[in-house]
């Protein structure tokens, strides 16, 4: 994604100098079909042909993003139900109280 452009550079830039791998962040990526993705990716100094190089690993999380989603929203209207329920509610675990519907 041309907005991120600039942040894969510097972290590659980043990498080199520090000569560490650095911390995997998530970004948007365009795929070559034109599909917008989100990534997690890093960068590594190596050693290839004896020059030095940045070795730039990128994991499509696209599937582990939209299953965080949906699991946001259905925690959402799971606590919309049991907040505004008329009967009471509570739950349990090993015999103790956790929570309850006001």
């Amino acid at each position: 994604h041309p907005d991120y452009r600039e942040v894969v550079l510097e972290r590659i830039r980043q990498s080199q100098e520090e000569k560490r791998t650095t911390v995997p962040i998530e970004e948007k990526f365009i795929r070559m079909d034109g599909k917008l993705i989100d990534v997690e990716a890093a960068a590594l100094p190596i050693r290839y042909g004896g020059v030095q190089a940045t070795k730039v690993l990128i994991r499509d999380i696209t599937e582990r993003k939209q299953a965080e989603k949906a699991l946001r929203e259905s925690e959402e209207r799971y606590r919309t139900l049991f907040l505004a329920a008329y009967d009471g509610i509570f739950l349990m675990e090993a015999n103790r109280f956790v929570d309850c519907n006001p």
